[in-house]
């Protein structure tokens, strides 16, 4: 798979519709802006229907789900992450895990696969 800039994403899918699209972008302007300086990459994974955003330099990681993209308006979506702090408990995770956000809240989850998982709201 190929990574692309956020601003080079891909067209916008029928299911999802503009919404999708702005919604994607919501995401990645909220990491821009929550960590300045960087550059935010993501991917959209088919086979577990999840956007996967990476913060560059950082090494962090955060998982939505496309349910939780197309379930909010995209207006909501910064103020839905920013309530549940997902930047700050990004940065307090640091490499060593990632986040999950889907309609349920967020769980932070070690970036390898096995270990304890901590979930939110």
């Amino acid at each position: 798979m190929r990574w692309k800039p956020s601003d080079d994403l891909p067209p916008t899918r029928a299911s999802g519709g503009p919404l999708l699209r702005r919604a994607v972008l919501a995401v990645a302007q909220y990491l821009l802006e929550a960590f300045p300086g960087t550059r935010v990459s993501h991917r959209y994974e088919s086979r577990h229907r999840l956007y996967r955003y990476v913060v560059s330099n950082l090494g962090f990681q955060l998982l939505v789900s496309q349910e939780f993209l197309e379930d909010h308006p995209p207006e909501e979506v910064p103020t839905r992450l920013a309530s549940w702090d997902v930047a700050g408990r990004l940065q307090t995770a640091g490499a060593q895990q990632r986040m999950v956000v889907t309609n349920d809240g967020y769980l932070a989850e070690p970036a390898a696969t096995s270990g304890k998982s901590i979930s939110g709201p």
